[in-house]
C-alpha cells in the first residue's frame, strides 16, 4: 500500500507541477505526512510493536476520507484546465 500511494503521489504531484498549481507545497506536505502515518505504521509492525486492527484501519481510511475532499477536490479544476 505504501509503495502504491508514493508512486501515486508522485503521479500527482508532477501533474499539478506541470500545471503550476498555487496550492502544490500545501498539497505535497499533505502527501508527506500520510505517507509517514503509514510508514511509521509499517515500522511498529514490522517490529511486533503494533497490531492490525480497526482502529489502524480507521486512522487510515479518515486520513484519505479527508484527504480526498479536502485537498485533492481543490486542484482538480487546475488540472482540468
Amino acid at each position: 500500500m505504501i509503495t502504491y500511494l508514493v508512486n501515486h503521489f508522485a503521479h500527482k504531484e508532477k501533474e499539478m507541477i506541470a500545471k503550476n498549481y498555487a496550492g502544490y507545497d500545501r498539497h505535497k506536505a499533505e502527501h508527506e505526512a500520510l505517507i509517514g502515518i503509514c510508514g511509521g505504521l509499517q515500522a511498529k509492525f514490522q517490529a511486533d510493536e503494533a497490531e492490525v486492527t480497526q482502529d489502524v484501519g480507521q486512522l487510515i481510511k479518515g486520513s484519505l476520507d479527508n484527504h480526498i475532499p479536502d485537498f485533492d477536490m481543490t486542484y482538480a479544476d487546475a488540472l482540468n484546465s
